[in-house]
C-alpha cells in the first residue's frame, strides 16, 4: 500500500486517525509485508461493515502500534496482552465493538501459510491469557474476550480447527475462538464464523 491508497482509505472509511500501514525495504519486511496487509485487510472490514451495520469499532490496535500508551509497558506493542508480572503475548491486533448488546472485546490472529504447529502454539498462549482473565480486565469488562482465527488459506484453517477439536485443553473455551479466512472476512464480518467443531456462528 503507497501513502495514496491510506489517503484515499481515510476518506473513504471517515477515519479521524491515520491510516497505518507497512513501509520499508528489505528480506524481514517482504516477509511480513503480506501479513501486514492482511491485518489492515481485517481492519478496513471491520471498520466499514460496522458503520454499514449500526455498531461502533470503538478501537483497532495492532501489532505495529507503537502509541503513547505504549510507553507505560516499556514499548511494547498496542496489542500486548499481559498474562502475568513475567509472561505476555503480542496478538496481531485487539479490537473492541460497541454492539446493541455490550461491548465485544477481540484479539485477532492473522495466519499466513501451513504451519499448524506454529498457530496451535500462538491459540495456547491466548488459552492461558484467557484463564486469567485476560485480555478482558485490562480494559475493564467484565466478561470474556473472544479471539479472531483468521488465515490466509481454507487448508490452514481446517486444519488447525481438526488440531483443537483434538486438543482437550481447549473444550472449554470452544465458544471464545472464532474462525474464517482473510477472503471470508472481506466478504462478510458479521455471520459465518466457526468454532473449531465447525458449529456455525455469528460474531456477536
Amino acid at each position: 500500500m503507497t501513502s495514496y491508497g491510506a489517503n484515499l482509505i481515510q476518506e473513504r472509511l471517515h477515519f479521524d486517525d491515520p491510516v497505518r500501514f507497512p513501509k520499508g525495504k528489505g528480506v524481514l519486511f517482504q516477509q511480513d509485508y503480506v501479513h501486514r496487509i492482511a491485518t489492515v485487510d481485517v481492519h478496513i472490514a471491520l471498520q466499514e461493515q460496522s458503520s454499514q451495520n449500526n455498531w461502533g469499532l470503538l478501537f483497532f490496535l495492532a501489532y505495529f502500534d507503537k502509541g503513547t500508551s505504549a510507553k507505560k509497558r516499556g514499548y511494547k506493542a498496542e496489542s500486548t496482552i499481559t498474562i502475568s508480572r513475567n509472561e505476555y503475548l503480542i496478538a496481531d491486533a485487539l479490537c473492541m465493538l460497541e454492539t446493541p448488546q455490550r461491548k465485544e472485546l477481540y484479539a485477532v490472529e492473522v495466519f499466513n501459510g501451513n504451519d499448524t504447529n506454529r498457530v496451535h502454539k500462538s491459540l495456547l498462549q491466548h488459552l492461558k491469557a484467557l484463564s486469567v482473565g485476560q485480555p478482558s480486565k485490562m480494559f475493564g469488562l467484565s466478561h470474556g474476550s473472544r479471539i479472531l482465527c483468521i488465515f490466509e488459506t481454507e487448508n490452514g484453517k481446517i486444519n488447525v480447527m481438526k488440531r483443537l477439536n483434538e486438543d482437550t485443553r481447549f473444550t472449554e473455551a470452544k465458544r471464545h475462538y472464532l474462525f474464517k479466512t482473510v477472503g471470508e472476512v472481506r466478504e462478510n464480518v458479521f455471520e459465518g464464523w466457526m468454532l473449531f467443531d465447525e458449529e456455525i456462528v455469528q460474531l456477536f
